[in-house]
C-alpha cells in the first residue's frame, strides 16, 4: 500500500513545490522591474524636469517634450511599457503610444505562440484552459484593468508611487495571463513631480513553472 502511494506523493510534492518556485520566480521579476523603474525615475527627475518661478512660487514640474524623448529611448521593442504619471494623476507619457502617419498608434505585446506538439501539445491547452480558473478563484489574483481615460488612481501602487513608495504588483488578466507593474517617484530637489509604472508580461515565469508542471507529470 506504501508503494503505491509512493507516485501520487511524489506528484503532490512536486506540484506544490512548482507553486513556490512560481512565487519565487514572480517576486525576482518584480524586483527587477521596480530596478528599472528606479532608474527611469531618476533619469526624468535629473534631465527631464524644468524650474521656473509662477504664481504659487518656485515650481519644478516635468518637461512633456524631454520626458517623451527620454521614454523613447528607454522603451525597447519587447521590453517594458513605460508610463509617466503627473501628481495631478493625469497620464503625461505612454511608450505604448507612438504617433503614425494616420495619427495615434496603439501597439499591444502578444502571447508567444504555442510550437509544442504530440503530449506537450496536449498538456499545454488543458493547462492554458485550467490557467485562468485557477487564477480567478484559487489564487485569486487582483484583475488588471486599463481605462481608455486611464489615470494614477487607477492604480494603488501609482498613487502611492506619488506619495514617494516605491512599489510593484502582481494582476492577471482577462486570459489568465500573468501582468507585473512596478512603480517609482519621479524626484527633483525632493519633491515628486511624478511617478514612473513599469509593465510587463510575467511570460518568463510562467513558461518556467509550466516546463516543471510538465516535467514533473511526465515521471
Amino acid at each position: 500500500l506504501l508503494v503505491n502511494l509512493v507516485g501520487p506523493g511524489v506528484l503532490v510534492a512536486g506540484l506544490l513545490y512548482a507553486e513556490g518556485y512560481e512565487s519565487e520566480l514572480i517576486v525576482s521579476e518584480i524586483v527587477v522591474l521596480r530596478a528599472q523603474a528606479v532608474l527611469v525615475a531618476e533619469a526624468l527627475g535629473e534631465t527631464a524636469s524644468r524650474e521656473r518661478v509662477g504664481q504659487a512660487g518656485y515650481e519644478v514640474t516635468l518637461d512633456p517634450e524631454l520626458a517623451r524623448r527620454l521614454v523613447k529611448r528607454f522603451a525597447t521593442p519587447g521590453g517594458p511599457r513605460v508610463r509617466v504619471f503627473l501628481p495631478s494623476g493625469d497620464l503625461l507619457v505612454d511608450s505604448r503610444q507612438v504617433v503614425g502617419a494616420g495619427g495615434l498608434i496603439q501597439i499591444e505585446n502578444l502571447a508567444p505562440p504555442d510550437n509544442s506538439s504530440g503530449l506537450e501539445a496536449v498538456f499545454n491547452r488543458v493547462y492554458d484552459w485550467i490557467v485562468p480558473v485557477w487564477e480567478r478563484f484559487v489564487r485569486r489574483r487582483p484583475l488588471y484593468r486599463e481605462r481608455p481615460d486611464q489615470t494614477a488612481t487607477d492604480y494603488p501602487e501609482t498613487v502611492d508611487a506619488l506619495s514617494g513608495s516605491v512599489g510593484g504588483v502582481a494582476r492577471r488578466l482577462q486570459d489568465g495571463r500573468l501582468h507585473l507593474t512596478a512603480t517609482a517617484p519621479t524626484r527633483r530637489y525632493k519633491q515628486v513631480i511624478g511617478a514612473v509604472m513599469l509593465s510587463q508580461p510575467g511570460d518568463r515565469a510562467v513558461a518556467a513553472v509550466r516546463a516543471v508542471r510538465y516535467d514533473i507529470l511526465r515521471l
